[in-house]
C-alpha cells in the first residue's frame, strides 16, 4: 500500500499479550492475546475489537489468526501470515 510507506507501528510483546500503536493513529492500539503452537508459530486473537472490520475478522478466525515466523536475525523477523509474508524490525 505505497500511500502508507510512512506507516509505522510499535508493537510490544510478552509471553501471551501483544500491543499494537500506530504512529499515525495513536489512539488506534489493538491488544492481542498470543497462544504459541511451536517453536516458530503461534496465534494471535484480538481482544478489544473497535470498528466493524474487526467484530468481522474475529468472526471468520473465532480462535485467532495462525503465524509462523520464517526467519529470524538480530535485527528483524520475517512472519507469514494470511498466505503473504511481513518484515518486522526490532527498535533499538
Amino acid at each position: 500500500m505505497g500511500h502508507w510507506n510512512k506507516l509505522t507501528y510499535y508493537v510490544t510483546r510478552a509471553d501471551t499479550l501483544e500491543i499494537v500503536t500506530s504512529t499515525h493513529f495513536t489512539q488506534d492500539t489493538s491488544i492481542y492475546r498470543i497462544t504459541w503452537t511451536g517453536p516458530c508459530e503461534y496465534k494471535s486473537l484480538l481482544l478489544n475489537p473497535k470498528i466493524e472490520l474487526d467484530s468481522f475478522l474475529l468472526q471468520q478466525n473465532p480462535t485467532g489468526t495462525s503465524h509462523k515466523i520464517v526467519k529470524a536475525t538480530d535485527d528483524y523477523f520475517i512472519v507469514k501470515n494470511y498466505g503473504r509474508k511481513d518484515t518486522i524490525w526490532k527498535a533499538r
